[in-house]
């Protein structure tokens, strides 16, 4: 189920979180550059948290994945939104 699956995602390491992301945005169509402009920009990831989720299990995904998006932004040379940066 969703809630497994995000469950076990966040078990994982960060270099585990790592690897599983970057297989995701392996396997779609667009860009891996285009989707984190657009997951940076809009954060659609906030919507697939599980109704069932903690308040600490939403922070630590958040969390988790916004640091993630940092990481994967320097590494795909996804311009930077905040313009003073």
């Amino acid at each position: 189920s969703h809630t497994d699956t995000f469950l076990e995602w966040l078990c994982y390491d960060l270099e585990q979180q790592k690897a599983d992301l970057n297989l995701y945005l392996s396997d779609l169509p667009e860009l891996k550059k285009t989707v984190l402009d657009t997951w940076l920009r809009l954060a659609p990831y906030r919507n697939l948290l599980p109704g069932s989720a903690s308040d600490v299990e939403k922070r630590v995904y958040l969390s988790d994945l916004e640091a993630l998006l940092a990481v994967l932004r320097n590494e795909y040379g996804v311009a930077d939104l905040d313009p003073d940066a």
